[in-house]
C-alpha cells in the first residue's frame, strides 16, 4: 500500500512542472477603440501591405481598409492594385465575423490587365452557425477550437456599395464552406519587438475538405496580439497549389514566390 505522503511525492513533480493554461479573448485583441489606427505589414520582400481601421456604417462593426504596394504582396496575391473594404462586425458571442466587403483590383490574380469591382454580402445559411468568423471569441492553450459552416455569399459585380445587396436581382448567390481554428501560439514581429502569445484564427474558404486543392480552396493563418490587433497573415495555401503563386512582378516580369516570401508581419509603420 502507498502511503499519503508518497502519492504527494509523486504528484508534486507534475504540478510544479505543469504548463499554465492561457485564454485569449477576442475582446483582448480588438475592439471598435482601435478605429483610427493604421496598421502597417511587410513581407519578406519588403512589399508593404497597409491595413486602416476605419468606422463602419453599421453599428458594433469596424472596416478593415487593406491596400499595397505591388501585385505580389498581400491583400490578393497576384492581383496589382488589389484593395478591399474588409467590415468585420462583433457578434453576441464576442466574436468578430464578415459582414460584407468592397474590392477592387487593376489586374487579375495572374497580374494581366483586367479592372474588376465587386460587392459583397454575408448571410446565414439557415440550420448553420454563423461563419467567416475573423477573430474567434477565445483560443486556449488547450488545444483548437473549430467552427465548420457555410455562408451565404451575395455578390454584385461592378459595384461599390455599403448599400445591402442581398435584395439587388442582378446578385449572384453561393454558400461557401467555412471553417475557423482558434488557437493560441507565439509570434514574433518587429512592430514594438513583440514576441508573445497571440491568438491564431485559422481560415478555410471554399474547402470542401481540410485537405482540398480544388474549388477555389484559400487557407490563411490570422495572428492577433493582445491589445495591439492583427500582427501577422500568413497564406498557407491557394487555389490549386500548398507551393506558391505565380504573378507578373511589378517591372512587368513572371515571376514565382513562395508562401513564405509573401507572409505579412506588422512592422512600425513609416507614414508621408
Amino acid at each position: 500500500m502507498i502511503s499519503p505522503v508518497a502519492v504527494c511525492l509523486l504528484i508534486l513533480p507534475v504540478l510544479c512542472c505543469a504548463q499554465p493554461h492561457t485564454v485569449i479573448n477576442a475582446t483582448d485583441v480588438f475592439s471598435l477603440n482601435m478605429v483610427g489606427q493604421t496598421w502597417v505589414f511587410q513581407n519578406s520582400m519588403g512589399d508593404t501591405t497597409r491595413i486602416d481601421v476605419q468606422p463602419s456604417p453599421y453599428a458594433s462593426c469596424a472596416v478593415l481598409f487593406i491596400t499595397k504596394s505591388v501585385s505580389r504582396a498581400y491583400w490578393s496575391p497576384g492581383s496589382g492594385g488589389a484593395q478591399v473594404q474588409f467590415e468585420i462586425c462583433q457578434a453576441k458571442d464576442g466574436g468578430w465575423y464578415s459582414s460584407r466587403s468592397i474590392m477592387s483590383g487593376n489586374t487579375d490574380a495572374g497580374g494581366h490587365p483586367n479592372a474588376w469591382k465587386s460587392t459583397s454580402n454575408v448571410t446565414l445559411v439557415p440550420s448553420m452557425p454563423q461563419a467567416y468568423q475573423i477573430i474567434p471569441p477565445s483560443g486556449s492553450s488547450q488545444g483548437t477550437a473549430s467552427l465548420v459552416s457555410k455562408f451565404r455569399n451575395y455578390n454584385l459585380s461592378q459595384v461599390l456599395t455599403f448599400a445591402d445587396i442581398t435584395q439587388n436581382p442582378s446578385a449572384t448567390i453561393g454558400d461557401v464552406a467555412w471553417e475557423t481554428d482558434a488557437s493560441i501560439g507565439t509570434e514574433c514581429v518587429p512592430y514594438q519587438n513583440y514576441c508573445g502569445n497571440v491568438l491564431f484564427s485559422t481560415q478555410l474558404e471554399h474547402c470542401d475538405t481540410p485537405t482540398s486543392l480544388s474549388n477555389g480552396c484559400i487557407r490563411e493563418r490570422w495572428g492577433w496580439a493582445p491589445g495591439i490587433g492583427l500582427v501577422s497573415i500568413d497564406v498557407l495555401s491557394a487555389s490549386t497549389t500548398w507551393d506558391g503563386l505565380c504573378t507578373l512582378d511589378h517591372n512587368g516580369a513572371n515571376q514565382c514566390y513562395t508562401f513564405d516570401q509573401i507572409n505579412i508581419k506588422r512592422v512600425t509603420p513609416q507614414l508621408n
